[in-house]
């Protein structure tokens, strides 16, 4: 009778027994393959469902008992361990983990960040007191805000009123309300661009004002220095007057409800006081520009 000896599975023969063994061995080739299967397998006592593909995952396995008996009380699915599949961190990097007391849903947070979080953190504003005093003002419609203080903020009305009639001191208007306001306040205003003259000549400037304007200013602009004035530099002129040595210098002014009138005088406006002095000395023209104001008060 052929009957080979071994504790485990890898011991038995698939050969035995042999055709011309006697029946009365099969006890011996029972009791020896029992024997195997207990000795190979000494901590099944139950039935096994995992499948030969689930159990050849753990070839190669190098994990120790301690390591794999981590795993002892673990809850999740099978979907949620398989995200881990493809995970390319080391166990230090895994290890960073250990302790960590954040849930679920915080951990989701940053689930599709792809971004570095630091670097984000570090380009917004950092928390100041300024901040703060903002953050503490509540938000509403028509609201400006603006600081108190050095160390509070509060909020303004805005307000959208043509005749100004609240009257108050905790609001600020549009600038369509200021317009619309000073527009009625009965004061009309042009003003011409600034234009360059000769003696003797004459100025024509069309304000638009619709009525013969109530009175004219005249500003000349020094485009080159001279009294003392740098260019630039802006001087008011008194029009209507005639140099009283009869000299042809002074200015003219006429005004009707379309146009403004200026006439310079054919030997130039005439004298006019040093900027850094009494005296006095006759402008030259060539280096001056004219700018006429005409305003109408109804």
């Amino acid at each position: 009778m052929a009957l080979e000896s071994g504790t485990y599975i890898d011991s038995l023969n698939s050969s035995n027994p042999a055709a011309t063994d006697a029946l009365s061995a099969a006890d011996d080739h029972l009791r020896l393959i029992k024997g195997t299967i207990k000795a190979s397998f000494p901590g099944v006592t139950g039935a096994v469902t995992s499948t030969h593909a689930e159990l050849n995952i753990l070839d190669g396995v190098t994990s120790t008992a301690a390591e794999l008996n981590i795993l002892d009380g673990v809850t999740s699915t099978a979907a949620e361990l398989n995200i881990l599949d493809g995970v390319t961190s080391t166990a230090a990097e895994l290890n960073l983990l250990d302790g960590v007391t954040a849930t679920t849903a915080e951990l989701n947070y940053v689930d599709g960040v792809t971004s570095n979080i630091q670097t984000q953190l570090n380009a917004k504003q950092a928390s100041n007191d300024i901040l703060t005093d903002l953050a503490g003002l509540t938000q509403a419609a028509n609201k400006v805000p603006y600081f108190s203080s050095s160390s509070a903020a509060s909020v303004l009305d805005f307000k959208d009123e043509d005749d100004m009639a609240s009257n108050s001191a905790t609001a600020v208007p549009s600038q369509q309300s200021v317009k619309a306001y000073v527009d009625a306040s009965g004061i009309s205003k042009f003003e011409s661009s600034a234009t360059s003259f000769s003696n003797g000549a004459l100025i024509t400037s069309a304000h638009s004002l619709g009525a013969v304007p109530t009175f004219v200013t005249l500003d000349l602009v020094c485009t080159s220095a001279e009294l003392g004035y740098s260019v630039n530099d802006v001087i008011q002129l008194a029009g209507g007057h005639a140099d009283p040595s009869g000299g042809n210098e002074g200015v003219g002014i006429r005004k009707d409800s379309t146009n403004v009138y200026v006439r310079i005088g054919s030997s130039g406006i005439g004298e006019y006081t040093y900027q850094n002095s009494g005296s006095g000395q006759a402008l030259n023209s060539s280096k001056w520009n004219l700018v006429i104001k005409a305003y109408l008060v109804s």
